[in-house]
């Protein structure tokens, strides 16, 4: 069965194929020699402009396409995942649940929630802030992420600072930078406010 990420790219790809036709009608028309020749060139180039945008062009938009609608959302495989990751909190293994969080968020990257479990396992009750802030500076600076979502990130380690570290001076130039860097988000506001 395919992913919503696959059928994006499926459906992009046949769209430009099916453009293709008249991109090799138009090369054929801008000769003025003989007709088989031209004819000839204007397969040559179709079948060259396909194969790059087959090879390289689809896959790099259909990714940029797909991530921008889905980079947020969860998937069937982060549910259950976050499950396991939820059952072992419960039975007390807070290791292992971050193992699978942190196995699972760097091999997916892009879906949120495990993310922000495997932060919240680092932060409570693990009390292992330093990793908590690296993985948050890491992510903060990562493109795969959409702005409101890097805005979170910059935004939670001011939490980190203000709330658990007590350093409000650290805490308050996080909260600047995010309010100056994603200032039309809603974190970006929330640590301007903070401000």
């Amino acid at each position: 069965m395919k992913t919503t990420r696959q059928y994006i790219t499926d459906t992009f790809r046949n769209l430009v194929l099916f453009t293709l036709p008249l991109v090799a009608a138009q090369q054929i028309l801008q000769f003025d020699i003989d007709i088989y020749l031209s004819l000839l060139i204007g397969i040559a180039f179709g079948i060259l402009e396909a194969w790059i945008l087959w090879k390289w062009t689809f896959p790099w938009v259909g990714e940029i396409v797909s991530g921008f609608f889905y980079s947020s959302h969860s998937n069937a495989g982060e549910d259950i995942e976050v499950e396991a990751a939820r059952q072992l909190e419960q039975a007390g293994d807070i290791p292992g649940a971050c193992r699978i969080l942190e196995h699972y968020a760097e091999t997916h990257k892009g879906f949120m929630r495990a993310w922000d479990m495997y932060i919240s396992f680092l932060i409570d009750p693990m009390e292992d802030y330093v990793r908590a802030i690296e993985v948050l500076e890491k992510c903060s600076r990562s493109r795969r992420w959409n702005r409101e979502d890097r805005a979170f990130f910059l935004y939670r380690i001011g939490k980190i600072y203000k709330t658990r570290l007590n350093r409000p001076d650290k805490a308050a130039a996080y909260w600047r930078e995010t309010a100056k860097r994603y200032p039309k988000t809603a974190f970006g506001r929330e640590a301007a406010n903070k401000l």
